[in-house]
């Protein structure tokens, strides 16, 4: 190979790898991507399924996090890591209404007489 052909190897690498990070570092998640603010509502059927499947939520550390679970019979709200626990009545939501201090990712489940996962917090520092 000669040298011409090398070096335009070389260039041609180059450009893929600046390329590859940017598009690596324009589209990374980070808390520049996050919103202040989460609202969501969470309806659990009877099995203590959500309905929709499990919700996926993101917020900034120190945002608000607005949520309001509605579950088709009575059970126990709770959210990990911040250990949040509410009594839920059949048919008559519950709100969870508080500002994300802790970042990490944290699970929102069902616990009575179910034990299922309804949501995923993620706070991002």
């Amino acid at each position: 190979m000669s040298r011409n052909a090398r070096i335009g190897v070389l260039v041609g690498a180059a450009v893929v790898i600046v390329v590859a990070l940017i598009i690596v570092v324009a589209t990374s998640g980070g808390s520049d991507n996050a919103p202040d603010k989460v609202t969501a509502s969470i309806s659990v059927d009877k099995t203590g399924q959500p309905n929709g499947g499990i919700k996926h939520l993101t917020v900034k550390k120190n945002g608000t996090v607005d949520l309001t679970v509605t579950t088709a019979i009575p059970d126990e709200v709770h959210l990990h890591g911040y250990d949040i626990e509410k009594e839920a009545q059949a048919g008559k939501p519950v709100r969870f209404n508080f500002k994300a201090s802790m970042d990490g990712v944290f699970e929102i489940e069902v616990h009575k007489p179910t034990a299922n996962q309804i949501a995923e917090l993620e706070v991002q520092p």
